[in-house]
């Protein structure tokens, strides 16, 4: 197998490479988008419950008042009977704990935000991570191109010259056959009278042409040999770049740790589904005991509404209400400046990969008119060989013209002696 076809077919398998590393990034981008799918699911989960824990504090807020279990009811003017106390004392008691179990809520809210978040920085890492990738797999492919496209130029040229060593192999026979006919002429005409100074001087003649044609064909051995040598130095630095290229891209790490990453961030998912899953059966239950003991609230709001409330639990609450409403915008400005952060580093990284990518379009610019210059050399040296081929041609035919001029008149001088000899005899 020859350099070229184990250059091909190095190519070849990068190509298939190529391809399967490919197709396993659609993979993780499918992977991706469902995980968006199922963030989006989570997000309206939490909205829903975040809904439902505003409509508890509003509940809690204009119903009844947060007040201890050992306090004592105020006086009122209304007279109610002992079963409406009892019953009283019952919802404030279930809407305490309802109180409680909104608050331990709210913390797991607040728990699963900062996950969710975690988690969307882990995606858009991975975005990311596939964005460089693709990158680094056009730079291998459009080297992939130049390389098959080089390799298809140097068996041209070799092409090309293995042409010109026949031709000028077929010549120097040629040349080779009129010599040998010359130097036999020459002996046979030894004999004869007359006409030995031309054909002396015709053989010196053609003695120096031959050995100027001998040096041509020399000049152009040399030639071919250079051509050999710089195509032989331009294989082994484009198997070396090749080399370089394969080590400093690094596949199949970056592949193991694009699977790892997948991985964690699956096994991520899993655990935030299973912990949703249990807040859902717990807002459930909530929900289920809200609507249990909503008639009874509806009936005695109105009657309830009566009762005086003292001023320090109203201010009590007020000030939590403050405090919570205080928190909630902190949380939110904490958010809206990582969203910020995070806008401004894919602003930068964005203005990244446009300059190298418009780094990447010169190169791709330089390398087409490297091309066309190396293109329009090789027309330049083959119009040069073919002229060098034409004067050659025309040489020997003048040579070939010359020795049958010769030939002719030589040959009719020997019939007439001969003739002449036999009747002296």
């Amino acid at each position: 197998m020859t350099t070229s076809e184990e250059l091909l077919q190095e190519i070849s398998e990068k190509k298939e490479r190529f391809n399967s590393v490919n197709n396993e990034i659609q993979g993780v981008i499918n992977e991706i988008k469902n995980l968006n799918i199922e963030i989006s699911e989570i997000q309206n989960d939490i909205t829903n419950f975040t809904n439902a824990n505003r409509l508890f504090e509003s509940i809690e807020v204009t119903s009844i008042s947060a007040r201890s279990l050992n306090e004592t009811p105020p006086e009122i003017p209304v007279v109610l009977n002992d079963e409406h106390i009892e019953i009283i004392t019952k919802k404030k008691s279930n809407i305490r704990q309802l109180k409680h179990t909104t608050q331990e809520i709210a913390q797991e809210q607040q728990v699963l935000e900062t996950q969710l978040f975690d988690t969307l920085m882990g995606v858009s890492n991975a975005n990311n991570t596939v964005i460089q990738l693709k990158a680094d797999l056009r730079t291998h492919e459009q080297h992939s191109n130049y390389l098959q496209s080089k390799m298809a130029w140097l068996n041209d040229q070799l092409n090309e010259r293995n042409n010109e060593v026949r031709i000028i192999n077929q010549t120097k026979r040629e040349a080779e056959q009129a010599l040998a006919a010359l130097k036999d002429r020459f002996i046979s005409n030894t004999t004869l009278s007359g006409g030995r100074l031309d054909l002396e001087k015709t053989i010196i003649s053609l003695q120096n042409q031959y050995n100027s044609l001998m040096e041509t064909i020399d000049s152009l051995k040399n030639h071919m040999d250079e051509d050999t040598r710089l195509r032989q130095e331009s294989k082994e630095a484009a198997n070396r770049q090749t080399t370089e290229q394969n080590s400093s891209v690094n596949w199949m790490n970056e592949r193991q740790q694009l699977r790892e990453d997948l991985q964690k961030l699956n096994q991520e998912i899993s655990e935030k589904k299973s912990k949703v899953q249990s807040l859902e059966k717990t807002v459930t239950k909530k929900v289920a005991a809200f609507e249990k003991f909503a008639p009874l609230i509806k009936k005695w709001s109105n009657k309830l509404n009566t009762v005086e409330i003292p001023s320090e639990s109203v201010a009590q609450l007020n000030e939590k209400i403050s405090q919570a409403k205080a928190q909630n915008d902190e949380a939110r400005k904490q958010s809206h400046e990582k969203m910020t952060n995070l806008l401004m580093e894919n602003a930068k990284l964005e203005k990244e990969v446009n300059r190298k990518r418009i780094a990447l379009n010169r190169i791709v610019e330089q390398f087409h008119t490297d091309e066309f210059a190396m293109k329009k050399d090789n027309e330049e040296q083959k119009a040069q060989y073919e002229l060098e081929e034409k004067k050659l041609l025309d040489q020997i035919n003048e040579v070939k013209i010359k020795i049958a001029q010769k030939s002719i008149p030589q040959a009719k001088k020997a019939k007439q002696s001969s003739p002449k000899g036999e009747k002296a005899k």
